[in-house]
């Protein structure tokens, strides 16, 4: 006896590649359109960025009984919002931020690019700066030309100290090897 597998209908499968989209995380204000013909699904729509659109053809890759994708989704342009409103918006962020130092943190916008400039005290700060720019909306590429101030530098680990004859005291250097002392 032959075992068939019954295959989806086209409106069955456009409807399993939708609820498919709307399980990606981030994903759920999309104006995508799916139509299904024979396997090969057609998307069309506008997403908010190019990873959007990544995720959307990723998604749809997984559902079972697609064969073919036709990708017209189209990225929104990303002047959306003007460059003073993206600027407050970063300016906001850093200010709300308990690790930034918004006070050091120079933010310039032209045509939706954002560039950081100034001084952080950190490279997580610096890292934190550009992150919390990313989760703003209408930007189109970010340069993180942050300045790292130099951290002081690591303790070795050996401390000495001078005796009052100049001479180095035997009872006031330690060495930290990391290890407990057995007994």
């Amino acid at each position: 006896m032959l075992a068939t597998m019954k295959r989806a209908t086209d409106s069955d499968l456009g409807r399993e590649v939708l609820a498919q989209i709307r399980q990606c995380p981030g994903l759920s204000e999309i104006d995508v359109t799916v139509a299904a013909d024979a396997g090969v699904v057609t998307l069309t729509g506008l997403v908010r960025t190019e990873s959007e659109r990544t995720a959307i053809e990723a998604a749809t890759k997984e559902v079972w009984g697609v064969q073919a994708i036709a990708s017209d989704l189209r990225v929104k342009a990303a002047r959306d919002r003007s460059d003073a409103d993206i600027a407050r918006d970063a300016l906001n962020a850093f200010q709300n931020h308990v690790l930034i130092p918004a006070e050091d943190i120079i933010v310039i916008v032209r045509d939706g690019c954002v560039t950081l400039e100034g001084k952080v005290h950190s490279e997580l700060q610096s890292m934190l700066a550009e992150a919390e720019i990313k989760r703003l909306s209408g930007i189109a590429i970010i340069s993180n030309d942050l300045k790292v101030l130099s951290e002081a530098p690591a303790q070795s680990g050996i401390e000495t100290s001078q005796t009052e004859n100049g001479g180095l005291s035997n009872d006031s250097a330690w060495i930290d090897t990391g290890e407990a002392e057995a007994g």
